[in-house]
């Protein structure tokens, strides 16, 4: 978990989800409720990686409340991978260690595995095709994924978002915030600026 960053149920710390899971669309639901009804928020932007991309992408369809979204993607890539200096991930062992220990700890593993099997379960669980939302998204493309994924095209992206920017990137890889932090702060800074 990151400071200012909701957690997804099942993960950590939260409450137990249903015995199904929660979709992307739900826990979407859920955090727009966090935003304007609990913090008082009545615009707001969004940013997610790995399964927050997908629930970012649906509080993009919550009338007027997101102004912008941020969702990022990945590729393998022959770039460098995000790597330390010795060759290892850029993220340090610590924090790998301690991130499956709070798993262990909380039981919460298995728990955090549904949202896999609830989208492919779930009744309209995917985003609508040819339909995209009005709310402009920023897509960055991070290079250095250790699991070969082709680069999605544009015109793919533009099927489901109002895709109003696109970047690629020779590093990152599947958490950039972990891995690249500075470059993540970076590129979200210039992407909302205009939002303030």
């Amino acid at each position: 978990m990151r400071p200012g960053s909701p957690s997804l149920p099942g993960f950590g710390f939260s409450a137990a989800p249903p015995p199904t899971g929660v979709t992307a669309r739900e826990v979407a639901r859920l955090w727009h409720a966090l935003m304007t009804t609990g913090l008082g928020h009545e615009r707001y932007v969004a940013h997610g990686s790995d399964l927050g991309a997908g629930i970012t992408a649906w509080l993009a369809r919550e009338p007027t409340a997101t102004v912008g979204r941020h969702g990022q993607t990945i590729e393998d890539s022959d770039s460098e991978s995000s790597l330390s200096a010795d060759g290892g991930p850029a993220f340090d062992r610590e924090l790998l260690l301690s991130t499956l220990t709070l798993y262990w700890v909380t039981g919460t593993i298995t728990t955090s595995l549904l949202p896999y099997w609830a989208y492919r379960h779930g009744a309209a669980a995917a985003l609508p095709v040819d339909d995209p939302s009005g709310v402009p998204t920023l897509v960055s493309i991070f290079a250095g994924e250790r699991v070969p994924f082709p680069k999605p095209p544009r015109e793919l992206a533009e099927r489901y978002y109002a895709v109003a920017s696109w970047s690629e990137y020779p590093i990152g890889g599947h958490f950039p915030a972990v891995a690249e932090p500075e470059l993540l702060a970076r590129i979200l800074r210039d992407a909302f600026r205009s939002a303030r």
